[in-house]
Parts: C-alpha cells; structure tokens; sequence
C-alpha cells in the first residue's frame, strides 16, 4: 500500500510517484494487480479482497487525508467487485448519448473530476455528461493482456450488455464500432487508452 503523488507534504517523492506503476504493470499480467480505490469504501474492499487473496502483487494507492465519501459500503463492492463502472449518480446523460465522457481513477483525480462535472453542470446545464471510475486500473488492458481486461470481442460486449453490467466498453481494434454498438456497447474507443488521455 502506497501513498500518491498529489500531496507529497514532507516527503517528497519517498512515496509513490506515477513511474511506481509503470513499473509494476510492465511485470508478468498472472501476477500483478493495481488498485486506485476513490473512497474510504472502496479502500475497504480493496484492502479485503486483497488481504484474501494468495500469490499475487496488489499494488493498493490511496491517500492519508481526510477526503469525501463517494459510496456507500455496498455500493463500494458492488464497483470494486466490476473494476469500473459508470457513476449514474454523478452523470446526467440518463442512459444516452453522452456529449462528454469524464473517467477518473484514484481518490484525487476523482475529486477534481467531480469538481469539473460540478463546473460543467453550472456553465453548461444543456451538456450530457457521463462520468466513470475506475478502481482495477487493470481492466483498463485488453484481456488478452491481462486476466482481469476488458473483453474487445463482440461476445464480450454481448455477455456484459446482457449481464445488465453498467458500464460495456466495446474496443474497435478492427474498425468493427458500428457492430459493437450493435451488440450493446455503451462506449466504443479504437483504443482503452483513449479512456485515460
């Protein structure tokens, strides 16, 4: 478990800085987990999950200051249990298209995505604005890369859409995104990095 790099006080860089991860994740994908929980909650299922788990790296990244609570505890598991997942709470594009598509991931960026959605909802009411969060910076990789990605393939996207998941990312590596959205997609990118950018 690591502090983060957004407030360093007195310690400088001793703590974990962005080129932490980049380290771990570039180790063997069977091995190693990374963890941004957003809330004290979803520090709390994380941590579980880990403390049970047996044979691999968790990397878990949380601050130590007070900060506010996003979830309630069973709403934390269920998000923590999904790896990611769309804050319907803090979006307002009820289920269409949205305009603007904010994903964070960690307790700070978070916060300041949040803060922006506010500052959105003021200066621009009209604006459809969906919000994700991702706490198994993992599922951010293809699950040909890693046990715990999200699937690119078209019965991918069918199995979460008919899961009533809440969030399905369809990835158009072979410029199949009308078919995608065809089978349930809720967002379709060329690339999972485009979800980070």
């Amino acid at each position: 478990m690591s502090s983060h790099v957004w407030r360093q006080d007195h310690n400088g860089f001793s703590h974990q800085d962005p080129g932490f991860i980049d380290h771990v994740v570039n180790k063997k994908a069977e091995v190693v987990r990374v963890y941004l929980p957003p809330d004290a909650n979803c520090l709390l299922s994380v941590t579980d999950h880990c403390l049970r788990s047996r044979n691999y790296v968790n990397v878990v990244v949380a601050g130590k200051q007070p900060a506010p609570q996003w979830l309630t505890m069973d709403e934390a598991v269920k998000h923590c249990q999904a790896g990611l997942g769309i804050w319907e709470w803090a979006s307002n594009d009820r289920g269409g298209e949205p305009d603007v598509v904010m994903a964070c991931c960690g307790d700070v960026p978070t916060l300041e995505t949040l803060a922006a959605v506010d500052l959105l909802r003021r200066h621009a009411p009209d604006l459809k604005v969906r919000v994700i969060n991702v706490v198994n910076l993992m599922k951010l990789q293809p699950s040909s890369e890693h046990p715990h990605g999200l699937s690119d393939h078209i019965s991918g996207v069918q199995a979460g859409f008919s899961g009533n998941f809440g969030l399905v990312i369809g990835v158009a590596r072979k410029g199949n995104a009308e078919e995608l959205k065809q089978q349930g997609a809720h967002l379709v990118v060329s690339d999972l990095g485009e979800l980070v950018d």
